[in-house]
């Protein structure tokens, strides 16, 4: 799930923004993560999400957990351009899978040697 930094990042976007943007909250990975620890890490993000009215949506791109309810939603609830196309960002920590899950909604493949695609340090 996310840390504190991602939801002050969060915040702070929203408060730049003269127009409001949809935000979605992501759990990745969750084949990985160990159900005691994925059960204190959902938790502190769902009281997060419902605080700041944030649908929170766990998924795991190498079972295909949840891939296509992320990406469908996403659909719904973001700004259509006048051409019918939508603009999705997706921001995480570098290994975060957000390459998986696009490359599992797009293609329908997972690469479990997948190399992350883009790495910034010290944002």
């Amino acid at each position: 799930m996310a840390s504190s930094h991602a939801y002050q990042r969060i915040e702070a976007g929203r408060k730049e923004r003269s127009q409001p943007f949809p935000v979605v909250m992501v759990g990745t990975k969750a084949d990985e993560v160990p159900d005691s620890d994925r059960d204190e890490l959902f938790l502190e993000a769902k009281s997060w999400c419902k605080e700041h009215v944030v649908a929170l949506i766990e998924t795991s791109a190498k079972t295909n957990k949840n891939v296509d309810v992320l990406f469908n939603h996403l659909i719904r609830i973001a700004p259509r351009a006048p051409d019918n196309k939508y603009t999705i960002v997706m921001l995480g920590f570098s290994g975060s899978g957000k390459t998986a899950l696009t490359l599992r909604f797009v293609q329908d493949v997972f690469d479990p040697d997948l190399v992350s695609t883009i790495v910034i340090l010290n944002p």
